[in-house]
């Protein structure tokens, strides 16, 4: 088990996900503001829920 979850954390793509994900939901954080409209609002919700 621990062989298998070292090749995992090893792989380049691995880290290229986790990269892209902290990317991602910094943009979606620096997207956020009180004044976004509600369909707006409602986008942010639902990425951050995927993301």
């Amino acid at each position: 088990m621990q062989s298998i979850l070292h090749l995992i954390i090893l792989d380049p793509f691995a880290e290229l996900f986790i990269t892209i994900c902290i990317i991602a939901n910094t943009l979606l954080m620096a997207l956020d503001s009180p004044d976004n409209s509600d369909d707006f609002a409602l986008f942010l919700k639902v990425a951050n829920y995927v993301g």
